[in-house]
């Protein structure tokens, strides 16, 4: 049995959900005159898949480096321009406008383990900006409020495989897991992880910022750390090596 949190655990359980939907898909297409080729079932899932992937990514991020609603557009940009992309080329990638739509509301949702950190203000008011990054919280802005508009459709009342998988059902799920996996992250974080927290938080800061004599000290602060980690192992590892050949003696 795969152990929970590696890898080979985490591919395990995305195939198992993959076959779930496979599955579904079958089953309704048995109480349907449809074929799962005629919707694209199976570019829909895959699609789905992907776009959970990208999202769960973000969400790790931002939760990990704590990062503001400001941050997280600034990342998306920085992005986009290293890839040689301009605003409007990017604000008319519309997966990317759903993920970062999805993230902000998971960010801004608050209940019982998942408590609110950005909020539809802070988003409104960057929007009033003049800049790239208020272009792109604009684009965000509307998909938040544009994404619900299909919700009372059934599916049979869709057309084409990008408003099947973004109908509001659909990305309401994806928010719903979403907000699941915030409370994870939470819990974890919440679990005596603080000082390494600190120090992959302080890291990203000092290499968001422009003095290099900070990020060298913190650099050489974690070196001497781990250094410092490696003796005691060392040291451990001798006693218990040297108890062992004791009792066997």
């Amino acid at each position: 049995m795969q152990r929970e949190g590696t890898t080979e655990y985490a591919r395990i359980k995305e195939e198992g959900l993959r076959k779930e939907f496979e599955k579904w898909s079958w089953d309704f297409c048995e109480i349907s005159d449809w074929n799962p080729s005629d919707w694209g079932a199976y570019s829909i899932i895959d699609n789905l898949m992907y776009l959970l992937k990208e999202c769960f990514a973000d969400l790790g991020a931002v939760m990990l480096l704590n990062l503001s609603v400001r941050e997280y557009l600034e990342a998306i940009l920085v992005s986009a321009y290293d890839q040689g992309m301009s605003i409007h080329a990017l604000s008319r990638q519309r997966s990317d406008m759903i993920r970062g739509a999805l993230i902000s509301l998971c960010m801004i949702h608050d209940e019982e383990g998942c408590p609110q950190k950005w909020t539809l203000d802070e988003i409104f008011h960057i929007t009033e900006e003049e800049s790239d990054r208020a272009y792109l919280a604009g684009a965000l802005w509307r998909e938040m409020h544009i994404y619900v508009k299909d919700y009372d459709k059934e599916i049979w009342e869709l057309e084409g495989e990008k408003e099947i998988l973004y109908c509001g059902p659909v990305l309401e799920c994806a928010l719903r897991y979403l907000v699941e996996c915030r409370k994870i992250f939470e819990s974890q974080f919440s679990n005596n992880m603080e000082p390494a927290l600190k120090r992959i938080r302080d890291t990203f800061a000092a290499f968001s910022g422009e003095d290099v004599e900070e990020v060298i000290v913190l650099i050489r602060g974690y070196i001497d750390i781990y250094q410092q980690i490696l003796e005691q192992d060392l040291a451990r590892y001798k006693g218990e090596a040297g108890k062992g050949t004791e009792e066997n003696g």
